[in-house]
């Protein structure tokens, strides 16, 4: 998956629940110390990871989420 949609997703939790919420999710969901950069790739199973526990967290679907 494209970095792109990684700070997509960094950036709605971000709003919605700050950036302490953010670092746990990374803690939770990434290899320690990942850095998402828009044209990298990465892992298709850590968005799902994060996309998952967003979701939960804002009581959302995960179509919204991604």
């Amino acid at each position: 998956m494209k970095g792109v949609i990684f700070r997509g997703l960094e950036a709605l939790v971000i709003e919605k629940c700050g950036m302490a919420a953010w670092d746990d999710l990374l803690e939770k969901n990434a290899p320690q110390g990942r850095v998402y950069i828009s044209a990298e790739s990465y892992p298709d199973e850590e968005i799902v990871g994060l996309a998952q526990d967003v979701a939960t967290a804002l009581s959302m679907s995960m179509p919204e989420v991604l």
